[in-house]
């Protein structure tokens, strides 16, 4: 999946034609993603939760 706190007609396109998940979040649940933590993503309700 691509997570992208903004997404413009090149990334979308490019995500539709690959068939790769795209979601678009806040830059507050952008902050709030670190490396090395563990992360779940529902594309279908647009709901990211963050495994601390």
């Amino acid at each position: 999946a691509m997570i992208c706190k903004k997404a413009d007609l090149t990334v979308a396109t490019g995500c539709a034609l690959a068939n790769i998940p795209l979601i678009t979040i806040s830059d507050e649940e952008f902050l709030s993603i670190k490396n090395g933590i563990k992360i779940s993503l529902d594309t279908d309700s647009s709901t990211l939760s963050v495994h601390q």
